[in-house]
This record gives C-alpha cells, sequence and structure tokens, in this order.
C-alpha cells in the first residue's frame, strides 16, 4: 500500500477513493474499463488496457464470517455481468472454531476472531451445553479430525440441542502446563478472548464454526487471465483451482500454494501491457 501511495503521490496512478465499481465496460467483447459512482451519486468512467478486479470473496454473505463484512461477492458479480466464467461457487470452508461472544451482556454473537487447531493440538476439547466431549467416537482424530468434519460436527451438536454455541475447553493446557501456559503459548488469542470478557484458563469459551475461506470465485489461468479479455483478478475474487487437490479440506498452506505464484505472474504480466492510448493508462484496478 505505501508504494501504490507513493505512485498515487508522482501521479503514475490515478486513485479514485470512496468510490464505488458500479459495472464492467465491455465492447467488442472484452471489457475495456469501469464506471465508478462517487460518494456525490456522480457517475464517472475509467478506461484501460487491462481491468483487475481484487474484491475478495463471499464469506461475508454468511451469518457467521471470519471475513469482513464487505466481502459479499460483489467483484464476482460484476465479473459475471460481463460474461466472464465462475467456478467452484459451492465450495465454502467454514472454520469450526470461531469465537463467539459479547463485550456487554446478552446473547453471544460471532466475533470473525478465529481460536486455531493449534489450540486443539495443544490439548483443547470440544464440549456441548452438558459439558460432554461429543468428537471422540465420531472421527479416530476427535478434535483434531479436519475442518470440514469438525464443522459438520459442530453443527449436528447445535442441531440437536438447539443452542448457538459448543464449548472449547482449554483449562487442561493451564492445568497440565502450569498457570500462565496459555498466555504464554498464544498470545494473541488470549488478549482476544480477554477483551471479551472471557478467561479461558479457568472455563471453556463459547465457540461455532463460522464461514471463513470462499474457494469459488471468476475462473482464471495462472496469469489471472478470465474467459474476458481485459478482465483480470487477484485474491480471493478469483476461483483458486485448489478444489482439485485439495476438495473440501483446503488448508492455510494450501491457500498459499494457491494464491501466491498467480499474482506474482498477474503483476509480471501486467506489467508488459503496452499503453494503447486508453484514457485512464494501462491498469484499472477495483
Amino acid at each position: 500500500m505505501e508504494r501504490v501511495l507513493e505512485a498515487a503521490e508522482t501521479g503514475r496512478i490515478a486513485l479514485t477513493e470512496g468510490a464505488l465499481a458500479e459495472s464492467l465496460v465491455r465492447e467488442a467483447g472484452a471489457v475495456t474499463g469501469v464506471v465508478l459512482r462517487r460518494s456525490d451519486g456522480a457517475r464517472v468512467t475509467r478506461r484501460a488496457a487491462a481491468t483487475v478486479l481484487a474484491t475478495g470473496g463471499y464469506a461475508g454473505l454468511f451469518p457467521g464470517s471470519s471475513n469482513h463484512a464487505g466481502a459479499r461477492g460483489a467483484g464476482i458479480l460484476l465479473a459475471a455481468h460481463a460474461g466472464a466464467v465462475l467456478a467452484d461457487l459451492e465450495f465454502v470452508q467454514f472454520h469450526p472454531t470461531v469465537l463467539h461472544a459479547s463485550p456487554r451482556s446478552g446473547a453471544a454473537q460471532a466475533t470473525g476472531m478465529l481460536i486455531s487447531e493449534a489450540v486443539r493440538g495443544a490439548g483443547a476439547v470440544l464440549r456441548d451445553g452438558s459439558g460432554a466431549r461429543f468428537m471422540v467416537g465420531r472421527h479416530p482424530l476427535a478434535e483434531l479430525a479436519p475442518r470440514d468434519v469438525v464443522s459438520r460436527e459442530i453443527h449436528r451438536v447445535l442441531r440437536a440441542r438447539g443452542e448457538s454455541t459448543v464449548w472449547l475447553d482449554a483449562t487442561g493446557i493451564e492445568c497440565e502446563a502450569g498457570r500462565g501456559a496459555l498466555a504464554r503459548e498464544f498470545p494473541g488469542i488470549s488478549e482476544t478472548v480477554a477483551r471479551f470478557g472471557l478467561d479461558w484458563s479457568r472455563e471453556p469459551i463459547p465457540v461455532a464454526p463460522a464461514a471463513h475461506y470462499t474457494m469459488g470465485g471468476v475462473a482464471s489461468d495462472l496469469d489471472g487471465r478470465t474467459s474476458v479479455p481485459g478482465l483480470f483478478v487477484a485474491g480471493e475474487v478469483a476461483a483458486t483451482g485448489c478444489t482439485a487437490p485439495t476438495g473440501s479440506r483446503r488448508t492455510r498452506c494450501s491457500k498459499g500454494w494457491c494464491s501466491v505464484k498467480p499474482r506474482r505472474t498477474l503483476l509480471s504480466r501486467l506489467l508488459r501491457i503496452p499503453d494503447r492510448g486508453c484514457r485512464g493508462g494501462r491498469i484499472c484496478c477495483a
């Protein structure tokens, strides 16, 4: 972002802030820019030889999500209206243990804060509202089962009991490793939990699955090119293509494996695009 701001100050990049990308401009079967609606209601068209969508995924459409509330698939919709091919929209990964809490009294709500699998790896267990463990006997790895398995089991328990959360019990880690073990091993999570008035060293904390990562999106090649000439995608707006090697069990490492190379090759390709005299420049990003 610092490099972008520096380029804007020198005039190499024209930034339009506080504007909504309303539609893509399509001429002769190719995308040639974007129509923006500014905060004052005025519409402005930016034309470019390449238009890049980097608008994120659509996990924010779900009631509980670890994503920003603005991640609602707006860029995917823009691309679809321009005729781009979409892929794998049904593949949405739910993280099984997202903190559900409130800084004030009242019903617990999804905070978007992930409680890492590493906590369960260190010995934390999942309990239902009665205090009973429910993963034992449901999968050989119990709480360490893949994300999709744990998420489905939590949903099964929530439906059966009519409750909104299960409970992650990490008190055993504190008992076994000594006082302050959780704060030492998981300082960031400990700080987050404390911010919501919870002490996970002494009591279980409420968690539930939440939409975490969307593998579907706009289909593209490794250069970020979509099926529509002139339109490129980067980041979670693009279909990752990882459903083949990982299926519904995407992991943190596979996310990086799917996205690092495409971002680099996309940038290299965009920098090679000649300026054909398009009003607005070579590249338009939304």
